[in-house]
């Protein structure tokens, strides 16, 4: 069948879905656009589920992340590795299920939707379910060959910045804790029509613990107000820490660590 039937898009183009689960809770959904003439006659896609070590999980250009159906990161491995360094996938045997649905079938952008009874009511046009092993021992192993390092900071005037950040806990709502702030940038200078400084911005990555595990955010933007006269008010972190995005909303710029290699 071809994944877009309708007469409102070419053969080559359409959309669809995917609802992956791991014993039947949500574990990753996405939509995947098809552009390629080759998809029209293409019936399987492949990618990966579990990478034997998260090596260049911090790059879109890891190896788990090529495939034609991302956007610059797998979400399934993405989720397993949070949902492992958290603790919250136990040693055991365990079903993933991938649900495909075309573009027809899902009535709006599902990305978000990661609701079990959401997708549990629409057709879907393939399935395919996958058993894992989880042992405590290759829990152990993943970990210990991880790649995630402690946050590098820029030192000199710069520790002042990442310390008032972190002492501040800006951006960070109560069920989540920063654990550590590093600047990466210059400072970059914001002015009006008329050349007044209004503030000035910088990047920061951060460390932080919520209940899903702990995690690292980068290219975070701090911000500093303009107070006249060539001084700036405290820093503070503009942007809110994504300590309530789920396993499903992972990615190679918010990416989960375990704890014991970041600390």
């Amino acid at each position: 069948m071809k994944w877009c039937q309708s007469m409102s898009c070419d053969y080559d183009h359409g959309t669809i879905s995917f609802y992956v689960s791991l014993d039947d809770e949500p574990l990753a959904v996405w939509d995947s656009e098809l552009w390629e003439e080759d998809y029209e006659a293409l019936k399987n896609f492949s990618f990966s589920i579990l990478p034997k070590t998260d090596a260049g999980y911090t790059e879109p250009g890891a190896a788990f992340n090529d495939s034609k159906l991302f956007k610059e990161r797998n979400p399934i491995v993405y989720a397993l590795l949070d949902m492992l360094y958290g603790g919250q996938i136990e040693a055991g045997e365990h079903k993933i299920n991938i649900k495909v649905y075309s573009q027809e079938s899902v009535p709006m952008d599902a990305t978000y939707e990661v609701s079990a009874d959401y997708f549990e009511n629409l057709p879907f046009i393939a399935e395919q379910s996958v058993n894992i092993n989880v042992t405590q021992a290759g829990i152990n192993a993943l970990v210990a060959s991880s790649s995630a390092k402690k946050l590098s900071h820029a030192g000199g005037g710069w520790a002042s910045i990442d310390s008032q950040l972190l002492s501040q806990g800006s951006g960070v709502c109560s069920d989540a804790k920063l654990l550590d702030v590093a600047c990466q940038t210059e400072w970059k200078v914001i002015t009006n029509d008329w050349g007044e400084i209004l503030y000035r911005t910088c990047k920061a990555d951060v460390l932080y613990e919520c209940k899903f595990g702990t995690r690292i955010e980068e290219g975070l933007t701090v911000k500093e107000d303009y107070m006249g006269g060539g001084t700036y008010g405290k820093p503070y972190l503009e942007d809110m820490v994504g300590f309530a995005n789920g396993p499903w909303l992972m990615n190679s710029m918010h990416y989960p660590v375990p704890a014991s290699k970041v600390k």
